[in-house]
């Protein structure tokens, strides 16, 4: 169909549930600047990339069930509607500003992305990290390739760190080096990170506005027995002032080792348990060691007091008689012996 020049519309699949035209092996649209609609959904043997780069007025593109590996389009155009099947291997999309996030049977759909190796996107409509975040939450991902220009939108830290790993694309669609990294510029907002996250990420996306509206910094609890002894089930429990930014992020490393991440500033105080040990309590200000000098991220280590067992033999005279006592009240607690009238005591 490639020397139909005055094709506006090109029809040869269609959505009808069991439709398969398997006859379709290879597809040839030529430069129609007039065509505006492609259909080619459940042609399951057309297998190669589409190419509709010479179809400046294309609109509309249906291609979900076929089995195409990528679609190649114009540079620009009137695009609103792109659906693909789950085959698709490279995504390359540039200057599609009305591509929208799908909606009412408009926008970008995609049947499934694990097949996806590349992505190449610059000046779209649509929620290109969103997409990108589906991508790298597929089980054994297979994206290895991200070109991301002038994007703006929001995503997670997790999204950014994975984002960090894959290799870069250059400018004419080439696989870049190993070492590189994916080329991303544009504005990345994130909600909640820390400052040692922002670090880094700036190291690698050097042309990404980074912004984030809580930007924590980490402090690290380490405690230790007095006598060496086991910390399993501790337990840390913290509260906060009132005056505080607000953003509290805990985490439990180990019975001996917690992470609290907040603002600059903000006080934390905490009560830390563990068996067999005396009840831990302090405070802290995030940002700052234990001498309150000021610290990117601060370790500060904590020893609780360990609890020896005392055993009290308890016997009970009475003229001739010796008998067990069974329990015993001590500082307003009752203990209760074994059957020998021993009791233990942790004090």
């Amino acid at each position: 169909v490639a020397n139909c020049t005055k094709l506006t519309s090109l029809i040869v699949g269609n959505a009808t549930s069991g439709y398969n035209n398997s006859n379709l092996i290879s597809l040839s649209v030529g430069s129609n600047t007039l065509l505006q609609l492609l259909d080619i959904r459940n042609c399951s043997n057309l297998t190669d990339a589409i190419d509709v780069s010479g179809c400046t007025n294309i609109q509309t593109i249906y291609a979900s069930g076929s089995s195409i590996s990528g679609i190649v389009l114009p540079n620009a155009s009137a695009l609103t509607t792109l659906q693909l099947p789950d085959t698709l291997v490279s995504l390359v999309i540039k200057n599609q500003i009305n591509l929208k996030d799908y909606s009412s049977g408009k926008g970008l759909s995609i049947d499934g992305v694990s097949k996806i190796i590349s992505i190449n996107l610059y000046n779209v409509g649509f929620d290109v990290f969103a997409l990108v975040a589906r991508c790298l939450a597929v089980t054994n991902s297979l994206l290895t390739y991200l070109r991301l220009i002038d994007i703006n939108g929001t995503g997670t830290a997790e999204t950014l760190s994975k984002m960090a790993a894959l290799r870069g694309i250059d400018e004419n669609d080439q696989p870049m080096s190993s070492s590189s990294h994916a080329q991303i510029t544009g504005t990345y907002n994130i909600d909640t990170l820390t400052k040692a996250q922002l670090i880094q990420f700036n190291s690698i996306f050097t042309d990404l506005n980074i912004v984030s509206s809580h930007i924590l910094s980490t402090t690290t609890l380490n405690f230790s027995s007095s006598q060496n002894h086991d910390l399993t089930g501790s337990t840390l429990t913290y509260t906060t002032p009132s005056s505080n930014k607000g953003t509290v992020v805990y985490t439990k490393i180990s019975d001996s080792k917690y992470t609290i991440q907040a603002h600059d500033g903000d006080v934390i105080n905490f009560t830390y348990t563990a068996p067999n040990h005396s009840v831990l309590t302090g405070t802290f200000t995030i940002g700052k060691d234990k001498n309150n000098i000021s610290v990117s991220d601060a370790t500060i280590n904590y020893t609780a007091t360990y609890i020896p067992i005392r055993k009290i033999q308890t016997l009970e005279y009475e003229n001739t008689s010796v008998a067990v006592v069974s329990s015993i009240v001590f500082k307003g607690v009752t203990y209760t012996a074994n059957s020998s009238g021993v009791i233990e005591i942790r004090t």
